[in-house]
């Protein structure tokens, strides 16, 4: 027996909103996925794939989900979306919402509404492009200008720094707006500066580890144009703006009828125009003027110094075909110096003043404006040394020369020379030069010549020195019994005004004579002593200096006595001594020892001695000695402790002896 069986229908699967979306203030619409085994869908009640739901409140946030629904019952509630709806706007679908989507963090909207206050909300989207709750902000435009202000570039340059990788330039306009670029080289471009921006501008050079502090930058100076023109009823105040044949535009502004561009680029043709404003409104652009800037000055200005002609070749860059340039060179008095040219790019400045530093410049003009180069410093010939003196040491036969220093010198060279042979040469740093070498009996020139660089001044007024006498020849003595003076003789020298016989014996025993003649005789001589006799020759310069000099003194006398030896040449000789509290005492011989009285115990004293002729004085010799002193009372005690200081120059006699009573 069969029995008929029926079947109750399942409940459907769960439907999955696909899209929601505010389409009003107060209607949301939906669309749903379709499942088998649904006759229509909850969400309030459709049984289509989609459908709209109104009469909601304004900006409110709705959780939303959805059933799908058969005979048989509900199936599972969806997933839920959330979802606000639109804010109330007004019937003006002109001033609709303006909607803009991007991928970036931020974004520019333009043509909005001035003096308006704007809602600005930004909301995130998911993968089913289905926005998120926005984040409100309020945003009032400003008041309307109808200026025609396009953006300008800024170009900063700056020389490069040494181990910089990169640099930020920042700058700040007059109404305190930041603008900024990046760079690797030794420039950048700044964009979006407004017209009528007076810039400040600061560099900063950084690397991988470290950054500079910044730098202010100098204002650019390359050149401006002052424009004027008639004022106009209504107008505030006026932009003038200035345009090249590149699009690069300048500007300033002014309340009066006319201001100053500054920055304009040199030998430019520029369009100058002007507008009015009262802040609300900028009238039309005036009638166009154009105008040129001043020429470029004149780059890479060199000076080359010509030390045998003795003038300066002046060069330049950037030179113009037309046009006349003038080189000014200007030392520190303001004192001037000039050469012009027309057809080269360098000019000759001739006979210059020794010993100065110029102030190089270049002034192009072409016969409207002047531009002159920036400055480069040049020093002329140096001037030759002043006050040269000679002489010839009476020892050693060197020969010395010095000079006043001479400015700006770096060396000197002096010349030697007898007239006859290679001259000798003598380079010093200093202000004085020694030679020797020096040939006997030969009168030499003497010239000095100031070295800077490469460049020789002209020679200094020369002097004229004679070197030391040949010494006499065929020197003859006669032999004499004792005690008479023995007879010298010799064969006289060239150059020599005087002679001097010495003869010393084995053990120190001395004796000379000076003569102008070719004899003298030698007194004094000890019986059964064995003597070398020499004869030396002086001529007339200054006498040589004395030699030999000692001084001593004796304990209790207060004084001294100074002992030299013959000086050639001389006639006299003069000591002077000179110690504490200004003590000084001279006196003048023609022999060969002096003596000082009034001295001080325990005191030290300098002694100079120098020799004199007819005509001129020797430079001194000197010593430097200290006095002894002698203690004449004792003090008695029963028990007695004794010093004293030791007396210079004595010698103990006999044994003193001391008793304490």
């Amino acid at each position: 027996m069969l029995n008929s069986l029926s079947s109750a229908p399942a409940v459907p699967a769960t439907s999955q909103i696909t899209f929601s979306k505010a389409i009003s203030s107060t209607s949301i619409k939906f669309e749903w996925s379709s499942v088998i085994g649904a006759d229509s869908y909850i969400l309030f009640t459709f049984t289509t794939l989609g459908g709209q739901v109104d009469g909601l409140t304004p900006s409110t946030t709705y959780n939303c989900y959805l059933y799908s629904s058969n005979s048989a019952g509900r199936g599972a509630k969806s997933s839920i979306k959330t979802i606000m709806t639109l804010t109330v706007t007004d019937s003006d679908h002109s001033n609709g919402p303006v909607i803009r989507n991007t991928s970036t963090t931020s974004m520019d909207i333009s043509n909005l509404e001035p003096c308006s206050t704007y809602t600005v909300g930004v909301s995130s989207v998911n993968v089913f492009l289905v926005p998120g709750e926005p984040y409100n902000v309020l945003h009032k435009t400003s008041s309307e200008t109808g200026a025609e202000c396009h953006s300008d570039m800024l170009i900063t340059t700056w020389d490069s720094a040494l181990g910089a990788l990169s640099y930020i330039v920042e700058a700040q306009g007059n109404t305190g707006q930041i603008y900024n670029c990046t760079s690797s080289s030794n420039s950048c471009a700044v964009t979006g500066v407004p017209c009528g921006e007076h810039l400040s501008v600061w560099i900063t050079a950084s690397n991988d580890k470290c950054t500079t502090n910044r730098v202010l930058g100098e204002v650019a100076q390359t050149d401006s144009a002052r424009l004027n023109w008639t004022s106009s009823i209504g107008v505030i105040f006026y932009i003038a703006v200035a345009e090249d044949a590149n699009g690069n535009t300048h500007s300033c502004n002014s309340m009066g009828t006319n201001c100053l561009i500054e920055g304009l680029r040199c030998g430019q043709n520029y369009t100058a125009s002007i507008i009015g404003t009262n802040l609300k409104c900028n009238s039309s652009a005036s009638g166009e003027v154009t105008f040129m800037t001043a020429p470029c000055p004149p780059t890479n200005i060199e000076a080359f110094r010509d030390c045998d002609a003795n003038h300066a070749l002046i060069v330049w860059q950037n030179h113009q075909p037309t046009g006349l340039y003038t080189a000014t060179i200007e030392e520190q008095s303001g004192a001037q110096l000039t050469c012009t040219s027309n057809t080269v790019n360098n000019c000759k400045i001739i006979s210059l003043p020794c010993g100065k530093r110029y102030n190089v410049t270049v002034t192009y003009s072409d016969g409207n404006c002047p531009s002159t180069s920036t400055l480069i410093k040049m020093d002329s010939v140096p001037c030759g040394p002043e006050n040269v003196s000679a002489s010839v040491a009476c020892v050693t036969g060197e020969l010395t020369v010095t000079w006043d220093i001479s400015v700006p010198a770096e060396n000197y060279t002096t010349i030697i020379s007898r007239g006859m042979g290679q001259p000798l040469h003598c380079n010093s740093s200093e202000m004085q030069c020694t030679m020797g070498g020096l040939v006997c009996g030969s009168s030499y020139m003497v010239v000095v010549l100031s070295v800077t660089g490469t460049c020789f001044s002209l020679p200094s007024t020369e002097v004229t020195v004679q070197a030391l006498p040949c010494p006499p020849t065929n020197v003859t003595t006669v032999h004499t019994c004792a005690p008479d003076p023995v007879p010298v003789a010799w064969t006289p020298s060239d150059s020599a005004k005087f002679y001097t016989a010495v003869a010393v014996s084995g053990r120190g025993h001395s004796s000379e004579c000076t003569t102008n003649q070719t004899s003298c005789s030698l007194p004094g001589l000890q019986c059964g002593e064995v003597y070398t006799v020499g004869v030396s020759g002086a001529d007339d310069n200054s006498p040589c200096s004395p030699r030999g000099l000692r001084a001593t003194t004796g304990c209790g006398t207060n004084s001294l006595q100074a002992f030299w030896n013959t000086s050639l040449g001389a006639t006299s000789y003069t000591a002077t001594v000179t110690g504490p509290n200004g003590f000084s005492k001279t006196c003048s011989t023609s022999d060969l020892t002096c003596s000082v009285s009034g001295l001080l115990c325990a005191s030290q004293y300098n002694v100079r001695v120098t020799s004199r002729d007819k005509h001129c004085t020797s430079s001194p010799t000197q010593v430097v000695m200290t006095t002894g002193c002698v203690y004449t009372d004792f003090m008695q005690f029963r028990s007695v402790v004794l010093d004293w200081k030791i007396c210079r120059d004595t010698y103990p006699l006999s044994t003193s002896h001391a008793r304490a009573v």
